[in-house]
């Protein structure tokens, strides 16, 4: 690897400071501005030199957007419950290995899964998968609870209308229908 550039040089809040009006989308030039009011004529980059590490940059964006992606078709779309948590923080640990391998790749580095990074990998996925099953089950379960407190409700109103109707206001048959085709007679 060569020798750092002027700007991995810079100091840490100046390349934050380069990488957030990147992220704004602003030119190069529109970058260089406010750097050489805040840097001596000998730190400053030079206009070539800010075009390769905004190059470098947006790649970097690129592969991170790349393992995000990867890592929320994982495990989908969520309700931000404590299970959905636990598996959007294993999302996090397998896009760091996402970006990693993808990283790798695009530098034509062999792409190499170590010991450590395959058992990382492998519970992670076996983690997100169970906390999605419980995810899923613990839904179930309240709709579950939820159905069978909405028919004890209904039922209630039924046997109430029943009870405090008035004879002739209410046809009994009727009821008796309805109480049937609802899965109560």
């Amino acid at each position: 690897m060569g020798r750092p550039s002027k700007i991995d040089r810079l100091p840490e809040e100046i390349r934050e400071l380069i990488a957030d009006l990147r992220h704004q989308g602003r030119t190069i030039d529109e970058i260089l501005f406010p750097l050489r009011e805040m840097l001596p004529q000998s730190e400053q980059p030079s206009r070539s030199g800010m075009g390769r590490h905004i190059q470098r940059i947006d790649v970097l964006a690129k592969r991170v957007g790349v393992a995000d992606a990867m890592a929320d078709r994982l495990v989908g779309a969520g309700d931000d419950g404590a299970i959905d948590r636990m598996v959007r923080a294993g999302a996090r640990a397998l896009g760091a290995v996402f970006f990693d391998l993808v990283s790798a790749e695009e530098e034509g580095v062999p792409v190499v899964i170590d010991p450590k990074n395959a058992k990382l990998l492998s519970e992670t996925l076996r983690n997100i998968s169970h906390a999605r099953r419980m995810d899923i089950e613990t839904v179930a379960r309240a709709r579950a609870e939820e159905r069978k407190a909405i028919i004890a409700e209904k039922k209630k109103q039924l046997d109430e209308l029943a009870a405090n109707a008035s004879p002739g206001a209410l046809d009994l048959k009727t009821l008796e229908e309805a109480r049937h085709a609802m899965g109560f007679g």
